[in-house]
């Protein structure tokens, strides 16, 4: 691993748990991977739980697009999405590239 991943941070915003291994994840829609520190697993699997629940309750509003069947507890959850999208961006533009885009 690079010596910048070795000095990731954990970000502020994270409220998840970093385990101590790295690991190879495998993007579920195109079948690409890539190898993951133990603080970018740790993101990924926190943005896209995020996501799992900002999309069910928002379910509502997936399906009509009308602001007024916005369920204002997902909101909470799609901000920890963007703080994760924007994270990986910023960090490892390449698994950004590889699971997120």
């Amino acid at each position: 691993m690079s010596n910048k991943k070795e000095t990731q941070k954990v970000p502020s915003w994270f409220k998840g748990m970093v385990l101590k291994e790295s690991e190879v994840i495998t993007n579920p829609n195109t079948g690409e991977s890539i190898e993951l520190t133990t603080i970018e697993v740790a993101i990924y699997d926190f943005t896209m739980g995020s996501d799992r629940i900002a999309k069910t309750l928002d379910s509502k509003w997936l399906n009509s697009m009308k602001q007024e069947d916005l369920n204002p507890k997902a909101k909470e959850f799609w901000q920890n999405v963007r703080n994760g999208i924007g994270w990986f961006r910023e960090h490892n533009a390449k698994a950004y590239m590889v699971l997120l885009d």
